[in-house]
């Protein structure tokens, strides 16, 4: 799941008027509840800034790499997710090589991560998205007429 600033923030307003609200009723020093504001406000700030750029994951996106095959990305997660029926044939169709290609394209990998999973050159991956995106044109203008 996503950090999302606004909502944090309001939970941390929310507590942190509280807490004054607690102090001051113990007669806390005004300037002692300012400084300690002022103080958690940029933990506060320190920890979003660090949650923001966190990258979270579920385990499904994680990939086990063992004798040079994906286990744990799914792939039909990704064919169910598809509106487009020719494309979903074209993925369907093609070799086991291009599905783990796509697959983990999808997932936001970049072709040289991809080239060191599958032990093979960044120019196969290459070739292999560029007969596909030509079968897939073939297919789609034969489709239409």
């Amino acid at each position: 799941m996503s950090y999302i600033k606004g909502k944090e923030q309001q939970k941390w307003t929310k507590w942190k008027e509280n807490e004054e609200r607690s102090l001051r009723s113990l007669n806390f020093p005004e300037d002692k509840i300012n400084s300690l504001r002022e103080f958690d406000w940029y933990q506060f700030k320190q920890e979003r800034r660090f949650k923001e750029r966190e990258s979270v994951y579920n385990e499904s996106f994680f990939i086990n790499v063992s004798n040079k095959t994906i286990q744990s990305l799914d792939l039909s997660n990704l064919l169910n997710n598809l509106d487009d029926a020719i494309l979903y044939r074209c993925i369907l169709k093609s070799d086991i090589v291009t599905k783990k290609i796509i697959n983990l394209k999808v997932n936001d990998y970049s072709t040289k991560e991809i080239a060191k999973i599958l032990d093979i050159t960044p120019n196969v991956i290459y070739k292999k998205i560029y007969f596909l995106r030509k079968k897939y044109r073939k297919l789609a203008k034969f489709k239409r007429y």
